[in-house]
């Protein structure tokens, strides 16, 4: 997480706070960085940040090293089960998972003879494929993905009454730096209804045919996120059910696999190939090794048939609500804290009330509890509000519906495939 570069000096302490500090290591750069630890759990729902440190541009790659194996050893002393380690694309971490050895072949690292799988963030791996997927041009199996096709079919699309894919926005087509950072606008470019939408127009002659296989790769992203964030809430999404390594949900894994290993991205201007400057592409290809890998550790000690892994627990959503949370505090407002606000946001948050969902927070809300929290007397909370009946409910304005007389024969192909389906029903329920 950015942070405001500042130093406080702590009387009591005797202490400035503010410079780069590592385990071992402590140097007279203010800090640009603060690096969190949180271990949360994959059975139940439990998470507990457990460590920070300042950091600056001097944070070297053994700096991490020796944080991350050091915190994991300490969890494993006191008998923690240590399966997986998860981060984001960020270079440092790519340097560490090279350093680790860490490949699509070998998607783990050892301590003590034990295997910890490593998986790259899943949310982070999709803004990165959206990115690229904008910048540059993919081809795959000789045929070519552009965006130029999702940018005509959103342009069509935006001038129905009745859309095909009614959240597409301009931001999602042409982000700016803050909207890039959105996971949810991604997530929304690649998904079942915008995949639908643009097959639609295929058919309708909307869309050329060489837009198919921008339409597959879209579905495709739609369905391995699915498989990433899988969770308790119900859902009508095949791929989106709780991962329990089925016959689909190996294929489609197995096909990404394929996909990302041939995949082949060329520079828009020059049409020079820049395959091998895609992160993303080791980055999916390590995450969905190690999904694997972490499967079958799991099913070492859970043989239940019925056991099942919900796959949005490895993911970094409940880092990103705390540093959603850590934002709002101080006037509401504060995109990069300094140290020492920082440390009294983490102070009050991990002490009080740390697993309340942030607004501003960059994924949605998760159900996790904390383990190590402060309960206030509740019988003496002023917060507590008591809810009356209200004197003056709501009242309901009657309306007159008013209907117009357009040319139902004239209809745009979304509008003309909803009034066909309506009066379908409306005469299925008259019979």
């Amino acid at each position: 997480m950015a942070i405001k570069s500042n130093l406080f000096y702590n009387i009591s302490k005797d202490e400035i706070i503010g410079f780069n500090e590592t385990n071992n290591r402590k140097t007279y750069d203010p800090a640009k960085f603060v690096l969190v630890l949180l271990v949360q759990g994959i059975n139940f729902n439990w998470k507990q940040p457990i460590a920070y440190f300042f950091i600056s541009n001097s944070f070297t790659g053994f700096d991490l090293q020796d944080i991350i194996l050091t915190s994991i050893f300490k969890l494993e002393n006191i008998k923690i089960n240590v399966k997986a380690f998860v981060s984001d694309m960020g270079s440092n971490f790519i340097g560490l998972s090279n350093k680790l050895q860490v490949s699509p072949e070998r998607p783990y690292f050892e301590i003590n003879n034990k295997n910890i799988v490593y998986i790259f963030d899943p949310p982070h791996l999709l803004k990165a494929t959206r990115n690229m997927f904008y910048q540059h041009n993919f081809k795959y199996d000789n045929e070519l993905i552009e965006k130029k096709h999702l940018v005509s079919f959103y342009n069509e699309d935006s001038k129905n009454n009745l859309r095909a894919a009614p959240k597409i926005t301009y931001s999602h087509i042409f982000p700016g730096p803050f909207e890039k950072m959105r996971v949810y606008l991604a997530a929304q470019v690649f998904s079942e209804s915008v995949s639908a939408g643009m097959l639609l127009f295929l058919k309708s002659s909307h869309l050329p045919d060489t837009s198919l296989p921008t339409i597959n790769f879209i579905q495709n992203m739609d369905k391995l996120f699915d498989i990433f964030n899988s969770s308790r809430r119900p859902g009508l999404k095949q791929f989106n059910r709780p991962f329990k390594n089925t016959d689909s949900q190996i294929s489609h894994l197995k096909f990404m696999e394929n996909f990302f290993k041939t995949l082949q991205v060329f520079n828009k201007k020059t049409n020079v190939e820049v395959t091998n400057q895609m992160k993303f592409i080791r980055g999916w290809l390590i995450s969905i090794s190690g999904l694997f890998q972490l499967w079958e550790s799991l099913k070492v000690i859970n043989t239940d048939e019925s056991y099942v892994l919900y796959t949005s627990r490895i993911n970094q959503d409940r880092l990103e609500n705390l540093f959603g949370t850590f934002r709002t505090q101080h006037n509401g407002n504060n995109i990069n804290p300094t140290p020492i606000q920082f440390i009294w946001s983490y102070k009050q948050n991990f002490c009080l009330n740390y697993f309340t969902h942030s607004d501003n927070a960059n994924c949605i809300g998760d159900l996790d509890e904390i383990l190590s929290k402060i309960n206030t007397d509740p019988l003496n909370d002023k917060n507590i509000k008591i809810i009356f009946h209200d004197k003056n409910p709501f009242q309901f304005k009657k309306n007159i519906l008013a209907i117009g007389t357009p040319d139902y024969r004239n209809l745009p192909m979304p509008e003309k495939n909803a009034f066909i389906y309506v009066c379908g029903f409306v005469d299925e329920e008259m019979h």
